[in-house]
């Protein structure tokens, strides 16, 4: 990954989801505004459900309950039943079809026994 993306990773880490913060002046250039601007969740349109590890040192359980309750079409969040289960688990793990997309696929069905 770049630096720019471990320091947006960073500031999006420190409680602040918002658009890229690239410092008072070119804040200043780029958004008309001193800081950057905060993403507008309420354009998220698509129905969205996420899928969280307890033991995920990226992304927390609680972060991600965040999350959901701000997005507008949230269909809430999946904790993976492994309490060791962490980020990069979601990549590599040899359970991650059992674990990760037999749910993800179950949840997919869902769509399409409703006509979506």
């Amino acid at each position: 990954t770049s630096i720019k993306t471990y320091k947006h990773y960073m500031q999006h880490m420190s409680g602040k989801f918002s658009k890229y913060d690239y410092g008072t002046k070119a804040n200043l250039k780029k958004y008309g505004t001193t800081y950057p601007p905060k993403y507008n969740l309420e354009n998220v349109r698509v129905p969205t459900k996420l899928y969280v590890a307890q033991s995920d040192e990226f992304s927390s359980v609680l972060k991600n309950a965040d999350l959901v309750s701000d997005l507008p079409n949230s269909l809430g969040y999946h904790i993976v039943d492994r309490k060791d289960w962490n980020h990069m688990d979601f990549a590599f793990s040899s359970e991650l079809n059992e674990r990760v997309h037999n749910h993800i696929l179950t949840d997919l069905s869902q769509f399409e026994e409703e006509g979506f």
